[in-house]
């Protein structure tokens, strides 16, 4: 995933991916977008998938 996420230009390292997994760091909107489009789903279906309402 982090190289797929290079690839769209993003500046992701194996260590902030970690953070992003552990909860110890906020990931960008961009890399968000990245991940989105790697897993081939939209950003409502990400954000449908957590435990935070959008309201």
């Amino acid at each position: 995933m982090i190289r797929e996420m290079q690839l769209l230009g993003c500046k992701t390292t194996k260590q902030n991916y970690s953070k992003y997994e552990k909860d110890l760091a906020h990931i960008s909107a961009s890399e968000l977008v990245a991940i989105a489009q790697i897993l081939s789903v939209s950003l409502e279906e990400i954000f449908c998938l957590t435990d935070f309402p959008l309201q």
